[in-house]
């Protein structure tokens, strides 16, 4: 007798020790449910490091939480108020991981968590009504379980329309840039389900059919707001693709402007050499005639410092792309900075001229910038540009010690205003975009290369 009692005592402690595992391992590998759906649309913004560590991270908390609320349904209990509580809480540390790992866009994080909130609640509406349609007369133990179980079915069946609606909601982080519109928009689905979800946040398991039948319009209020943001989204990439073209207008002004300062300069210069060329003719004729043949050396010299003084540089026949060479080459001159170019480009190109030159005048002054942060004798600027055929390929390279931060697309990326990098790469993405270039940027011993290469299009 005293062997059965012992050993249906030892099954029952078993029995009970695998309900409050098997209850903290669903509400586990629920949170990590809950953390893909927020990583869905951060994925494609952050670099293989990131990522890595992300879900390491969230791995190891995974393992951590899931002693932890093994423990506390050991100690307390699997109730309904123990169950809603780690479950309705316990998402919270993962998200910090989530954002102490990808530390960028605060409101875009909140937002894509509201998002996941009501997406979560809709789907727990739904395992709770099918908890009471068919298990009905379980245990409360065994019901956690199976609400647990029905939640992750729900998820994995509708995991293709989580992945369209999360993953679509990556074009949405550039909206959040304003960081006013960005706070306000950030909390909008968090506020619409806050309160159904204080509301089940309560010691009762089971609720009525009518707020189960009321918590059905959070889904529409998710694909509402998903809707307003992608619109919102739109209206404010053509805003800023509005602001980027005229930037890129009063670029293609200011070059113009210094093509033609240099030309009038050069002009000025022609004009004063072809007032003097009768009196040049005449000193020369009379150096001549005395038999002085270093005179005329030194005569020939002065004349070709002279010529050389001109400020534009014949490069090609697009009198732009020589203008935004020549306007940047004296500027490193003017800063101690050696410059090198090797250039070698047909009579006649299919690249529009003006694109051509505002992608070179950008890239030339983030160069000139750059290089004057370095010591005097490690300034160094040089560029290669390259037609081969249709084929054509352009490299800008500086010397700068110190390290780049490059964001999702390679790029340089900075919140200094002065620092030229935003104009430049803006630039950059609308060349490539254009002509389908293929763009590379790398920092490596010292020195910042960046190359493009594109193919020109058959007339």
């Amino acid at each position: 007798m005293t062997v059965s009692v012992t050993i249906i005592w030892v099954a029952k402690i078993f029995f009970e020790g695998l309900i409050q595992l098997n209850a903290a391992l669903l509400i586990t590998v629920i949170h990590l449910a809950d953390s893909y759906l927020r990583y869905l649309p951060l994925k494609n913004k952050i670099s293989p490091e990131e990522n890595f560590k992300l879900w390491l991270r969230l791995f190891i908390l995974a393992t951590c939480t899931t002693a932890l609320y093994k423990n506390f349904f050991e100690v307390f209990g699997v109730t309904a108020s123990n169950y809603k509580i780690i479950l309705g809480f316990g998402w919270l540390p993962f998200f910090l991981i989530t954002v102490l790992t990808i530390r960028r866009q605060l409101s875009y994080h909140f937002f894509i968590l509201g998002m996941s909130g009501l997406w979560m609640l809709s789907l727990h509406n739904l395992a709770a009504m099918a908890d009471a349609l068919f298990f009905a007369n379980e245990t409360l133990e065994i019901l956690a379980l199976i609400h647990g179980g029905l939640y992750l079915t729900f998820f994995a069946v509708l995991l293709p329309v989580e992945k369209y609606f999360f993953v679509g909601m990556s074009d949405a982080s550039s909206i959040f840039q304003d960081r006013v519109q960005g706070k306000y928009l950030a909390l909008l689905p968090a506020l619409l389900g806050i309160g159904h979800f204080l509301l089940w946040q309560d010691e009762y398991l089971w609720h009525d059919w009518n707020e189960r039948f009321s918590r059905l319009y959070l889904i529409l209020g998710f694909f509402y707001i998903y809707q307003y943001i992608l619109i919102g989204t739109k209206n404010f990439n053509e805003h800023q693709k509005i602001l980027h073209e005229q930037q890129l207008l009063k670029e293609q002004l200011k070059s113009l402007e210094q093509h033609n300062q240099l030309i009038a300069e050069n002009q000025e210069q022609m004009d004063a050499l072809k007032q003097n060329l009768r009196e040049d003719y005449e000193k020369l004729l009379s150096l001549l005639k005395q038999s002085d043949a270093q005179g005329v050396l030194n005569f020939l010299n002065q004349r070709e410092n002279l010529l050389d003084a001109t400020k534009i540089i014949r490069f090609c026949r697009a009198p732009l792309i020589n203008a935004a060479i020549s306007i940047y080459m004296q500027q490193a001159k003017k800063f101690g900075i050696e410059f090198e170019h090797k250039i070698k480009m047909p009579a006649e190109i299919l690249t529009e001229e003006s694109d051509f030159a505002i992608l070179l005048s950008n890239l030339l002054e983030n160069a000139v910038i750059a290089s004057q942060k370095q010591p005097p004798d490690e300034r160094k600027i040089s560029i290669v540009i390259k037609y081969n055929a249709r084929q054509c390929l352009l490299e800008v390279s500086n010397l700068y010690n110190e390290p780049l931060r490059l964001n999702k697309n390679g790029f340089p990326s900075t919140t200094q205003k002065k620092s030229g990098h935003g104009i430049g790469m803006l630039s950059v993405g609308t060349f490539a975009k254009k002509y389908k270039a293929q763009v590379a940027f790398e920092q490596l011993n010292g020195k910042v290369r960046f190359v493009m290469y594109w193919e020109e299009a058959a007339k």
